[in-house]
């Protein structure tokens, strides 16, 4: 019997989202008689950290000091030596460029796991492209570069710094049966809601980025026609204080709350009477898959990897961003029409359990992971074709 591969997760930014959501299925999912995971945050990652360890994981921390501390890639590469890792798998710009760094050392095979264009993830547009420059710089030296959706592809494979190591492994979901134990009228209540409230849902870090201001903005064009309607936003972030302004100067307090972090999206899914993603950018989002696996019924912005979860089976949910009336248009038809809305969710439902269940999610990741620590490379057969 081979031994199992040891693999080091490494996560350098931001609070608790969807990478971190990723990278804890991954803890979850991988077979544990094949690979032995290991966790290295840097910053301050209490949450994923927590998850990991609650999973069995051991956690190595790294301190980074500032945004490019080069003494964060000599303790990576400590640990790459003294746990004997045969595999790196990095998440976002700062953990890639340390990661390169440190492999580059030990010798180490790599693989890049990316959600998202970077440049998308900065306000500053010049800011944007120089780091995403920079990215696809250090990329070219990963043994193999992870996309959750196939329109990163086109902008990576030409132009300057071209990339050839690509293959898609979108982002998975596991299905299950609502908890019978769950209190839907104890949690209605916790959070403030009536009996007749229309929950709009919306799941993410508060920050520009998420959109969560054009939603806010849509409220008012909602709340004549729809006065019990009530919007929840779950999740922290900067952006908290000037939402939580933007509700009161627009008057619409009551019909907005806020959650906080929460883990019990399973839960509010099954309060929500629609689901929106008002997102400026996004990759693929998880709280979109989560909502599509509770049969709830989406609005989103046509941004990023979001069309390819819509676009087969609920075009008419998709709208243009950084526009509230719209957003309020496609909510005005989900909760007029909820019948049909429910017959609609309940064919995504069977649209992405043909195609983004972890259990065929998986295999790829484990294929790829073992061909490249064996130092074979890319399986041709998940090769992204060029």
């Amino acid at each position: 019997m081979t031994n199992p591969i040891r693999i080091l997760h490494v996560r350098v930014d931001g609070v608790f989202g969807g990478v971190e959501r990723l990278i804890l299925d991954y803890f979850r999912l991988l077979n544990r008689q094949k690979f032995i995971s290991i966790l290295a945050p840097m910053v301050n990652r209490a949450l994923l950290a927590q998850g990991a360890a609650a999973l069995g994981i051991a956690v190595e921390f790294v301190p980074m000091r500032s945004r490019f501390d080069s003494s964060a890639s000599r303790r990576l590469e400590e640990i790459i030596r003294e746990r004997k890792i045969d595999l790196v798998m990095a998440y976002g710009i700062r953990a890639d460029l340390t990661v390169s760094q440190a492999t580059q050392r030990t010798g180490t095979p790599w693989i890049s796991n990316v959600q998202n264009l970077i440049y998308n993830d900065y306000s500053n547009p010049v800011q944007g492209r120089i780091f995403y420059y920079l990215d696809r710089w250090i990329l070219r030296k990963a043994d193999a570069v992870t996309l959750c959706a196939r329109y990163i592809k086109p902008p990576l494979s030409k132009g300057l710094f071209k990339l050839h190591n690509l293959v898609h492994v979108p982002n998975g979901i596991s299905f299950s049966d609502p908890d019978p134990k769950s209190d839907s009228d104890r949690l209605r209540e916790s959070i403030g809601l009536s009996e007749n409230a229309q929950v709009i849902l919306c799941a993410g870090r508060l920050e520009h980025v998420k959109g969560q201001r054009l939603l806010i903005e849509a409220v008012p064009f909602l709340k004549d026609k729809f006065p019990d309607a009530v919007v929840l936003l779950a999740g922290t972030g900067s952006e908290q204080d000037r939402l939580e302004s933007l509700s009161k100067r627009l008057g619409v307090c009551e019909h907005v709350r806020f959650l906080g972090f929460r883990n019990d999206m399973p839960e509010l899914l099954r309060l929500a009477s629609v689901y929106v993603c008002p997102s400026l950018h996004e990759g693929m989002p998880f709280s979109v898959l989560e909502a599509i696996a509770q049969r709830v019924p989406v609005v989103a912005t046509s941004v990023g990897g979001i069309p390819e979860l819509l676009a087969e089976w609920s075009p008419q949910n998709l709208v243009a961003s950084r526009h509230p009336n719209l957003l309020a248009q496609a909510v005005t038809r989900v909760l007029t029409s909820p019948d049909q809305a429910r017959e609609m969710a309940q064919r995504g439902l069977e649209w992405l359990q043909s195609r983004y269940r972890w259990d065929a999610v998986m295999p790829r990741v484990e294929q790829l992971i073992e061909s490249v620590a064996a130092g074979k490379g890319i399986p041709p057969e998940i090769r992204f074709e060029e």
